[in-house]
C-alpha cells in the first residue's frame, strides 16, 4: 500500500539500467446501491429477494442448508465478486429470520458498504531494465507483492472465527507480450490481509476488483514500458512495436494511434514542464485479457497549482475474435474506461489505525458526469476467430495510459495510484 524503494537496475556490461517501483492503494467496489435483502422466516429453507443486480438468480448456502435468492427488477445495479461471492446482507438476513422465526429486512447503510465490504487490496511493483547500445531492451525484470487472487471470506463467519473459504496467496495474472531478451516475473505471493490464519493483523477483507490481479500487473508494467522507452530517447509507440511478435497486439497498437491521431515523438513533448499551465499529453498502453487483445490511447491536460489531471479522452481498439454485437461490446468498453478512470484518478480508502475513515462519497469521491472523457472505440472484428470476453480487457489500458500521457505533458513520473490532485501538486513540486 505504500510506495517501495527503489532497487537497482539490471545491467550488462553494455547497457544502461532503469529501474523503478510502483505501488496501487487499498480501493472498493462501491456499489452506489447499498445492499438491502429481504428473508421470509422458515425453519429450514428461506427465501431472500435482494436489491442488487449484476448477477444470476441462484442459491445461498448458510450452516449446510440451500437458501433460493432473487434479485429485484428495480434494484441498484453492482457486478463481480461483491455481488456474487459477497452478499453479507444476505447471509445475515437468513441467520436473523430463523434466529428470531419472523421474516427480516436487513439494510447495510452507506457507512456500513465503505467500511465493511471486502476492499481491493493494495499491491507493490518493483521492476528494472537494461538498455542494449541501439536503445533495445535487453533485460526485464518485474517483481509483484500482491494478495491472493482466490475469494474473500463471508463478514459474519469471519468476524465469529469460523471463515468459510481458504485464503491462499497472491500469483501473477496475465501474460508479458514483449519479446525481451531476457525477462524475469516473480509473484511474491500475500496471504489475505484479513484473514484469520494471516501474519498481518489488519482488520480488512480483500478482493479484487474488476480484471483481478491484472490491472495491477498492467499499470506497472505498461508504465515502465514507457519510463523505458523515454530512457532510450524513443517514441513509447514504435518502442512497444519494436518488442512485439504477436500480430493481433501490433494491429490494436495501430489501430488505437491511427484513431487516436497519435502525435508520433519521444516523451515527455518538447518544452514539456511541471509549472506549465494548461500542459497536456498523450500515454499509450496495450494488454492480453483472456484472448482479447486490447490497446487505449490517453489524452490529459494537468494544472500544476491545483495539482488537478482532466482526463480528456480515451481511445480503444479492440479485438475480441467474432464481433457479435458491436453496439454491446462498445458499451462494455466505455464501462472499462469510465469506471477506471474513476478508480486512476480519485479512488482510494483512507484509515487510521483502528478503523477505515472514508465512509461516504465525499471521503471516497467517484468520478463525476461533468469529468467524463470522451470515448472513441475501434473494433477489430475477426469471424474466423471465437468470440472472446470483452468485460474487462479495456480496464488495464486506463491506468499506464493516463500516467504515460502525464509524463508526457509534464516531464514527472507518478508512480502510485490513484492520481489524485494533492498527489499530484506535490509531484510536480518536487
Amino acid at each position: 500500500m505504500d510506495d517501495r524503494d527503489e532497487r537497482s537496475a539490471v545491467e550488462s556490461t553494455s547497457a544502461a539500467g532503469q529501474e523503478a517501483g510502483r505501488s496501487r492503494r487499498v480501493k472498493i467496489a462501491g456499489g452506489v446501491g447499498a445492499a438491502v435483502v429481504a428473508a421470509g422466516a422458515a425453519v429450514g429453507a428461506v427465501g431472500l429477494v435482494r436489491s442488487r443486480q449484476g448477477v444470476p438468480e441462484g442459491a445461498l448456502r448458510v450452516n449446510g442448508t440451500v437458501h433460493q435468492v432473487r434479485s429485484a427488477p428495480e434494484g441498484a445495479g453492482c457486478y463481480g465478486r461483491l455481488s456474487a461471492n459477497y452478499d453479507d446482507a444476505a447471509t445475515e438476513a437468513v441467520v436473523l429470520s430463523q434466529a428470531v422465526g419472523r421474516p427480516v429486512r436487513v439494510q447495510w447503510t452507506r457507512a456500513d458498504e465503505h467500511r465493511w465490504e471486502p476492499h481491493g487490496p493494495g499491491t507493490v511493483h518493483d521492476l528494472s531494465a537494461g538498455l542494449g547500445p541501439a536503445g533495445e531492451l535487453v533485460a526485464w525484470r518485474h517483481e509483484a507483492w500482491m494478495p491472493t487472487n482466490s475469494d474473500s471470506t463471508e463478514l459474519g463467519a469471519a468476524l465469529a472465527g469460523k471463515p468459510l473459504n481458504g485464503t491462499g496467496v497472491g500469483g501473477w495474472t496475465g501474460p508479458n507480450l514483449y519479446t525481451f531478451a531476457n525477462s524475469l516475473e516473480v509473484a511474491h505471493g500475500l496471504p489475505e490481509l484479513g484473514a484469520d490464519d494471516s501474519p498481518y493483523g489488519f482488520g480488512l477483507r480483500t478482493t479484487f476488483l474488476r480484471s483481478p490481479g491484472q490491472y495491477q500487473i498492467t499499470f506497472a508494467q505498461e508504465a515502465f514500458v514507457d519510463e523505458i522507452a523515454a530512457r532510450a530517447g524513443k517514441d513509447p509507440l514504435d518502442f512497444r512495436l519494436g518488442h512485439l511478435a504477436d500480430q493481433r497486439a501490433i494491429a490494436v497498437l495501430q489501430a488505437a494511434a491511427k484513431v487516436a491521431a497519435w502525435d508520433s515523438r519521444p516523451s515527455p513533448r518538447p518544452g514539456a514542464s511541471a509549472k506549465q499551465a494548461g500542459a497536456t499529453g498523450r500515454g499509450i498502453a496495450v494488454v492480453l485479457r483472456d484472448g482479447t487483445y486490447a490497446a487505449g490511447v490517453a489524452q490529459v491536460s494537468v494544472d500544476p497549482a491545483t495539482g488537478r489531471v482532466r482526463v480528456q479522452s480515451v481511445t480503444v481498439a479492440q479485438d475480441s475474435g467474432l464481433v457479435i454485437n458491436p453496439t454491446a461490446v462498445e458499451r462494455q468498453v466505455e464501462s472499462c474506461v469510465l469506471q477506471t478512470t474513476s478508480r486512476a484518478m480519485l479512488e482510494e480508502v483512507t484509515f487510521d489505525s483502528s478503523n477505515v475513515t472514508s465512509l461516504d462519497w465525499t471521503s471516497y469521491p467517484i468520478l463525476a458526469m461533468a469529468d467524463a472523457p470522451r470515448v472513441r472505440t475501434e473494433l477489430i472484428n475477426r469471424p474466423e476467430v471465437p468470440a472472446t470476453g470483452v468485460g474487462e480487457p479495456a480496464v488495464n489500458l486506463i491506468a499506464p495510459a493516463i500516467s504515460n500521457a502525464i509524463f508526457d505533458a509534464t516531464g514527472v513520473r507518478i508512480r502510485t495510484l490513484p492520481f489524485r490532485p494533492d498527489a499530484v501538486k506535490a509531484a510536480l513540486a518536487g
